[in-house]
């Protein structure tokens, strides 16, 4: 009998342990959701805005465009394209003639782009948001929101040549971890007009980031923007308590083959997406070197898509990720 009540306290121990920490389980992870939301446009001849939105209440991440075609139009012959130089390749001149004057986070879940081709030819674009929904999908019975901040800007006067921005710490929140996200710029102010070679994150905490511009005035400018995001959800569930988004960041070294239009991806590797892409050309910029023509978001994937125009030689350049897990902590 000793032995048997022994073995009944034992039992009832387990039990009472099980019962201490079941609660816990409202606690486990979620699914982000992340989704994308895309958008086809077709310019005939003329530049225009166009606004891409997430669903109502939800956060966009990053906002891209991709230059699929650009029309001959044979009575546009620059050579380069107009303030970018004295020497060029006809072969790509039509392509380094559209450009985006302005990629911005109008609001918490949506972009503005402005796009103006220069060469009077019909031009075929793609549109991108990747969205986090907020309230997420419902596990354990609750959803996790997150918090995201105004839009912070910051003066960007271009010289005519390369320029380079950083943006601010984000520190929204003191209390909680933030990154940044929803890069943009606007130069419809000016009579400047830009091409992007670099949009680098330059903190491990992924809360500043520093951005280029090849620009065609120097007398011009305009502003660079962004948000911030607080990692960890706003309290849910009984006990209460808060998700956290888990990241990576994932840098490629790429050779850029010569006088090519090409797709270079970042592969996130199972489990996570590529939320948010970066780049970095280096020196290796301008209208006869390497030229931003866009990217696009795939599921686990970022695809960058450059023009080498340089008939000669080939040049490394870096992509990057930031690489979000499809689950919460």
């Amino acid at each position: 009998m000793p032995r048997i009540r022994s073995i009944v306290v034992l039992g009832l121990t387990a039990c009472a342990s099980l019962a201490f920490t079941a609660p816990a389980m409202a606690g486990k992870s979620h699914l982000t959701g992340v989704y994308k939301v895309e958008k086809h446009v077709d310019l005939d001849g003329e530049g225009s805005d166009y606004t891409i939105s997430c669903k109502s209440g939800d956060i966009a991440l990053d906002g891209m465009w991709r230059i699929d075609n650009v029309d001959q139009d044979n009575d546009y012959e620059p050579s380069p394209p107009p303030g970018f130089g004295t020497t060029g390749s006809y072969l790509w001149d039509n392509l380094e003639s559209v450009f985006v004057d302005k990629a911005e986070a109008t609001g918490p879940g949506t972009y503005t782009f402005s796009l103006t081709p220069l060469g009077g030819g019909d031009v075929q674009i793609k549109l991108w948001l990747v969205c986090l929904p907020s309230p997420g999908p419902t596990a354990s019975g609750h959803s996790a929101t997150w918090n995201v901040g105004g839009l912070h800007t910051k003066s960007a006067p271009t010289t005519g040549a390369g320029d380079t921005f950083s943006t601010n710490a984000c520190d929204d929140n003191p209390t909680e971890r933030e990154i940044t996200i929803a890069n943009g710029f606007d130069f419809t102010g000016s009579t400047a007009h830009v091409n992007q070679y670099k949009r680098e994150t330059s903190s491990p905490a992924f809360d500043t980031y520093d951005v280029s511009f090849l620009s065609d005035s120097a007398s011009g400018g305009g502003h660079i923007s962004w948000r911030c995001l607080e990692i960890r959800s706003n309290s849910v569930g009984s006990p209460a308590h808060k998700h956290r988004l888990v990241y990576y960041h994932k840098a490629v070294s790429k050779n850029v083959t010569k006088n090519l239009a090409q797709t270079l991806s970042v592969d996130c590797g199972d489990h996570y997406k590529a939320v948010i892409g970066t780049w970095d050309f280096g020196a290796n910029f301008g209208f006869n070197k390497l030229w931003f023509l866009g990217m696009d978001p795939r599921p686990k994937t970022r695809a960058f898509k450059v023009l080498n125009a340089d008939p000669t030689n080939d040049y490394a350049a870096t992509f990057d990720a930031l690489c979000l897990k499809d689950r919460t902590t």
